[in-house]
């Protein structure tokens, strides 16, 4: 799916937030505070860009959603920091021993989450005032070119992203 496509069917289409999406759900329902750092998880389930199908893959994102205030807050605006993050079915991307064998595509389970995670706690709102967290303009070597300082888009790209943990 788009992940244009995707984020409309989260977002709600109007303020104040209704039952009309997932996420407007969860804030009418007080499943989601302004408190909260809100994970949408969903299984193998990766989003391409530029309405392209070939633009794979979108494994995940941070970013909130802004809903006005009312009387019942002050009217002051309402953030909902959240992200999706895809958890990825081990061996997907590449072979169970990918660490040996191919160690640029060695991802798999919460990958995508921690990345988000980690880009969530640097910066929950993704410069959207265009100062906070805006850096000149850098590339990483996989070619990714920028003005927000991502933490986890540094790190991807270097020759080995992932450590593998065992459990037990």
């Amino acid at each position: 799916m788009s992940d244009v496509v995707f984020q409309g069917e989260l977002f709600p289409p109007t303020a104040p937030p209704d039952n009309s999406t997932v996420i407007g759900q969860a804030e009418v329902a007080g499943d989601i505070t302004t408190k909260d750092i809100s994970t949408f998880f969903f299984p193998n389930v990766y989003l391409y860009s530029n309405n392209n199908p070939n633009d794979c893959c979108v494994l995940g994102f941070h970013t909130f959603d802004m809903e006005p205030g009312d009387a019942s807050n002050g009217n002051l605006t309402r953030f909902y920091v959240l992200n999706y993050s895809s958890w990825i079915s081990p061996g997907l991307f590449a072979a169970p021993t990918c660490a040996k064998t191919d160690p640029e595509n060695c991802f798999e389970d919460v990958t995508a989450h921690s990345h988000e995670i980690a880009e969530t706690f640097n910066d929950p709102f993704v410069g959207f005032d265009n100062i906070h967290n805006i850096t000149p303009f850098w590339m990483n070597p996989a070619g990714q070119c920028q003005d927000i300082l991502e933490d986890g888009d540094v790190m991807e790209d270097l020759p080995n992203p992932t450590v593998p943990v065992t459990i037990n």
